[in-house]
C-alpha cells in the first residue's frame, strides 16, 4: 500500500490541451453528454458514441505531458511503491511522461484501449479508429469491441484499488478535480495530511477538509506540492520509530560489522518472511486486526485469520476463499518488488552468483526481481501454482488465472476455478492451516536443490541474510538459528523491526525495516 496518493482529474490535463466536458469549446461542444457517455449509449447511439471516442483517441496522439505530469513521473520514479498515481483521466499523458502503464491506476478506463463486449479481452489500439482495428471485431471471439471507458452508470472496478491504498495512505494530493464524481471531501478525512490543488474554489469541495489548499494552475502548483511530498518522505525517514539499531540482546556490533561479514563472505543465503514484502507495499496482516483492516468483508462475515488461511474455507465457501486469494494474486502481480531486491541481486553477482533463496513468501517476487528460479526454495509454496483440493492427480500446475473479477463488497470471486479431472475446487499450491493436502511435489524439488547447495558451500564462508521473518510462523527463523549454531562458517544477520533478537552469540540482530537496512549494510 502506498503512503502517498496523487489523485488527478481533468484539470491536470487541460493545460496540455485535452478538452474536458465542461469546456465551452472544442470536441465536447458538438455532443450531448447523455448521448455518448451513459451506460446505454452504445445501445442507443452506437455510431455516434464510437465516432466521439475515435475523435478523442485521435486528438490524443499529438498531446504532450506538461510540467505537472513530468514532475509526478519523477516523484514516482524516486519513491516507487510509496506513491500511488491514480487518475480519473483516460488520456496517456502520465505514460508519455515516463510512468509505466502498469504503475498508473486509471479509474475510468484508458482511451487507447478497446474491450470485447463478450469475452472482456482488452486490446491497445493506439490512436486508431475502432473500426481500423480488425473491423471493430474481437480477434479472439468475433464479438463487437467497445471503448475501454467507464460510462456513467457502469461499475468502476478500479475504485477498489483506490480504497485499498487509502488504508495505509498518510498524504493525499488531489489535483484538478471538481469533486462531482469522487467525493474528495470524504477521502481527505481519512488521511493525516491532504493537499487540494484546483484552479478555483467550487461549491462541491469543502477546503477546510484539506491541510493545504492551492488555487492555481497545476503546472504552477506542482513545484510546491513536490516540495511538500519530499519533506514528508524526509520526515518519515528521520522520525521512524523503527530506525535501524543493533539489538541490545546481542554482543555490541555495528552496521560496519555486518558490512564486513557480507564483504568477506564467499556465498549468500537470502532468507525472507512477510516483512520483505512490506516495503513493496504488500500487507503484513499480523493477526485478525491487520487482516480485517485490509479486508472488511471478512470481519463482517466473522472470519478470523486462521480460518481465512485455512483450506476448509475453500470447501465451505469457495467464492469467498478465492475472493481473498484472487485479490492477493492480483495484488502480488501488480506490485513491483522494492529496490532492496535489486540491491540483493547486485550483491550476489559480486559473489559469482553463489547464492540461494529460502523464503516462506508465496508472492513470486524473487523470481519477478530476476533471481534464478532454480535457486529459490519456497517452503510454503507459491500462489503462481495450483493443485486440486483433493490432490486427486498428485499434480501441481502453473496458475494461468488472469485478472480475477472480485466483488469487494462481499469479497466473492465471480468464477471459481475447478479441477478438470474431478470437478472439485482448485486451490493455490500453498501450505494452509489444514483442510487440504499440500502437494509438495514442486517444493520437494526446490528443497533437493537447496540441500545440494548447502552441501556445496559447507566449507565456505556463508552469510545468512534474514529479512522480515517473524515468530508467528517461525519456519525461516528456526532453520537459521539451528543452522548457524551447527555450522561455524555460517553467520546470521537478522533484520526485523520488532523481533530482531538472535540466539547465537556470533550472530547479529539489527532492528530495522528491510529496505532501509539492506541499503545501509550492502
Amino acid at each position: 500500500m502506498a503512503k502517498v496518493i496523487i489523485l488527478s482529474g481533468a484539470g491536470i490535463s487541460a493545460e496540455s490541451g485535452i478538452s474536458t466536458f465542461r469546456d465551452t469549446n472544442g470536441l465536447w461542444e458538438n455532443y450531448n453528454i447523455e448521448d455518448i457517455c451513459s451506460f446505454d449509449s452504445l445501445e442507443k447511439n452506437e455510431d455516434l458514441t464510437l465516432q466521439f471516442y475515435d475523435q478523442r483517441r485521435i486528438e490524443l496522439k499529438d498531446k504532450v505531458p506538461n510540467h505537472a505530469h513530468k514532475t509526478i513521473a519523477k516523484l514516482k520514479k524516486i519513491y516507487s511503491n510509496d506513491i500511488a498515481v491514480i487518475t480519473q483521466n483516460v488520456d496517456d499523458l502520465f505514460e508519455k511522461a515516463g510512468i509505466p502503464s502498469k504503475d498508473i491506476i486509471h479509474l475510468h478506463g484508458f482511451s487507447t484501449e478497446v474491450e470485447c463486449k463478450s469475452c472482456k479481452e482488452v486490446f491497445d489500439i493506439g490512436y486508431k479508429k475502432i473500426h481500423d482495428f480488425n473491423n471493430g471485431i474481437c480477434p479472439k471471439c468475433n464479438n463487437k469491441l467497445r471503448p475501454n471507458i467507464i460510462f456513467f452508470g457502469e461499475s468502476a472496478p478500479k475504485y477498489d484499488l483506490l480504497n485499498y491504498h487509502l488504508y495505509d495512505c498518510e498524504l493525499l494530493v488531489v489535483i484538478g478535480t471538481s469533486g462531482d464524481v469522487i467525493d474528495v471531501n470524504s477521502l481527505a478525512k481519512k488521511v493525516q495530511q491532504s493537499i487540494l490543488n484546483n484552479l478555483e474554489p467550487n461549491d462541491r469541495i469543502n477546503e477546510t477538509n484539506f491541510s493545504k489548499v492551492i488555487y492555481d494552475k497545476a503546472t504552477i502548483a506542482i513545484d510546491e506540492i513536490k516540495q511538500i511530498i519530499e519533506d514528508y518522505f524526509f520526515k518519515r525517514t528521520t522520525a521512524k520509530i523503527w530506525d535501524t539499531q543493533i539489538n541490545t540482546s546481542t554482543p555490541y556490533a555495528t552496521l560496519q560489522t555486518a558490512k564486513n561479514i557480507i564483504q568477506e563472505a564467499d556465498a549468500i543465503l537470502i532468507t525472507a518472511g512477510a516483512g520483505m514484502g512490506v516495503d513493496s507495499g504488500l500487507p503484513d496482516f499480523r493477526g485478525n486486526e491487520g487482516l480485517w483492516k485490509a479486508y472488511p468483508p471478512l470481519k463482517k462475515a466473522g472470519y478470523a485469520f486462521t480460518q481465512v488461511e485455512s483450506g476448509y474455507l475453500f470447501s465451505k465457501n469457495p467464492k469467498l476463499a478465492w475472493g481473498f486469494y484472487g485479490h492477493r494474486l492480483n495484488l502480488y502481480r501488480e506490485t513491483k518488488p522494492h529496490y532492496g531486491f535489486q540491491l540483493l541481486h547486485d550483491l550476489v553477482k559480486l559473489k559469482n552468483n553463489n547464492y540461494f533463496i529460502f523464503t516462506s513468501n508465496v508472492d513470486n517476487h524473487f523470481q519477478k526481481a530476476g533471481f534464478d528460479k532454480n535457486k529459490i526454495y519456497e517452503v510454503h509454496g507459491s500462489i503462481e501454482y495450483l493443485q486440486c483440493i483433493n490432490n486427486c492427480n498428485n499434480k501441481v500446475f502453473k496458475n494461468h488465472l488472469k485478472d480475477m473479477s472480485i466483488d469487494m463488497e462481499t469479497l466473492h470471486v465471480k468464477d471459481v476455478p475447478y479441477c478438470k479431472e474431478c470437478n472439485k475446487v482448485t486451490v493455490p499450491n500453498i501450505l494452509l492451516f489444514g483442510g487440504t493436502t499440500f502437494n509438495e511435489v514442486r517444493v520437494k524439488e526446490q528443497n533437493k536443490r537447496f540441500l545440494q547447495w548447502l552441501s556445496d558451500v559447507k566449507d565456505l564462508k556463508v552469510v545468512i541474510l534474514e529479512i522480515g521473518a517473524g515468530k508467528t510462523v517461525p519456519t525461516i527463523r528456526n532453520f537459521n538459528d539451528s543452522y548457524s549454531k551447527r555450522h561455524e562458517n555460517f553467520k546470521l544477520i537478522r533484520i526485523n523491526p520488532l523481533e530482531s533478537e538472535v540466539l547465537n552469540i556470533d550472530d547479529i540482530g539489527i532492528r530495522g525495516k528491510g529496505l532501509d537496512t539492506i541499503n545501509k549494510i550492502i
